[in-house]
């Protein structure tokens, strides 16, 4: 009977472990799919008329995990947050120093209202015992004080006078300046006006000179550098046309050239998915010449499939502005990204990539 019972309580507390560790990994699973599967989505905004403003905001499940950036009048404010606590908030320490200057204020208080208690009591115990001596003490301070007075009286008329001196000079030396001034804005209107046509095209052309010049001998610069760099690494000509050959051959290879496309596919495949899903813009733009307007607008005209009912775009071919809204909106799913990357390191030809270029390495 006895073992009966032991064997009963074994069953049971085996039993208890088993559902608790069963318990705990279904969690971890839950939590681990929750991970994976759930996006993280995130919020970008800017605007430009007047003044620049702009946020970020990032959250993930119901804003457990909330991040937020904003940027507004020249400040940066940011604040991050767990199940709605804040962790770190850019207002958080001026509170803190504040709480803290206040307590340091009331405590200096209270140090001078217990200073002036006790220098109050020091002072009436010696009127009690010395008043004969004060009063001796009082009349000669006033017989200093009546000397002092004169002396100062006396100082500060001198000082008057030399004030007024001072200003009269700096009145002459403004009206001096001033005349200076226009006389030189006559003489360079003057002088402006002289200069004909063909010594403008004359200085614009030298001006263009010494610039092609300029980037002749930088470009002579960097070749010498590199050769006394060359010279330092012992590097003949037979290694560096050797080493461009391994190179080539590694470029060349068809294996290479599959793994080095499965990675291209596997970065544009990713920055599909990070690209935001809806966009929202409105920009008003021009540099004031109307030739770097035109290319701008062709650069920016090649991606205009992806944003077409969605973004408006106002060239000015007239006038130097930029001025619009942008808001664009887009989530990351960690399932998708872990899934481009277990592809790409399974895959035969970016293993053969890896070990060719380690080789590749070595012989270099």
């Amino acid at each position: 009977m006895v073992d009966d019972w032991m064997l009963h309580i074994l069953f049971f507390i085996l039993k208890t472990i088993g559902i608790i560790l069963i318990s705990i990994l279904g969690i971890l699973l839950i939590l681990a799919l929750i991970v994976l599967f759930v996006p993280i989505r995130y919020q970008v905004e800017a605007k430009k008329y007047e003044d620049i403003q702009g946020y970020v905001k990032v959250h993930w499940i119901l804003r457990i995990l909330y991040f937020r950036l904003k940027y507004e009048k020249e400040k940066i404010q940011y604040q991050f947050r767990i199940f709605g606590f804040i962790i770190k908030d850019s207002h958080r320490p001026e509170k803190i120093k504040s709480q803290k200057s206040k307590r340091v204020k009331k405590t200096k208080s209270k140090r001078k209202h217990s200073k002036e208690i006790k220098r109050s009591k020091k002072v009436a115990k010696i009127e009690k015992g010395e008043n004969k001596h004060t009063a001796l003490d009082i009349r000669n301070n006033e017989g200093l004080d009546i000397r002092e007075n004169e002396e100062k009286s006396n100082v500060s008329s001198e000082n008057e006078e030399q004030n007024k001196n001072i200003q009269g000079n700096n009145e002459k030396t403004k009206s001096i300046r001033e005349n200076d001034i226009k006389d030189y804005q006559k003489k360079t209107n003057l002088e402006n006006k002289k200069i004909s046509i063909w010594e403008k095209l004359r200085s614009k052309v030298y001006n263009f000179y010494q610039k092609i010049k300029n980037i002749i001998a930088k470009i002579q610069t960097f070749f010498n550098r590199l050769k006394l760099k060359l010279i330092e690494l012992n590097l003949t000509r037979e290694s560096i046309i050797y080493r461009f050959h391994l190179i080539k051959t590694f470029l060349t290879d068809e294996i290479n050239k599959a793994g080095i496309k499965k990675i291209w596919l596997s970065i544009k495949k990713i920055t599909r998915h990070i690209f935001p899903k809806r966009v929202e813009a409105n920009i008003h733009f021009g540099t004031g010449d109307p030739c770097s307007t035109g290319q701008v607008l062709g650069v920016i005209s090649l991606t205009y499939h992806l944003y077409q009912k969605s973004v408006k775009i106002i060239p000015d071919f007239n006038e130097e502005i930029l001025e619009g809204h942008i808001n664009a909106k887009g989530r990351i799913r960690l399932f998708t990204l872990a899934i481009i990357c277990i592809k790409l390191l399974l895959d035969k030809n970016f293993k053969q990539l890896l070990k060719s270029y380690q080789e590749l390495k070595e012989e270099l």
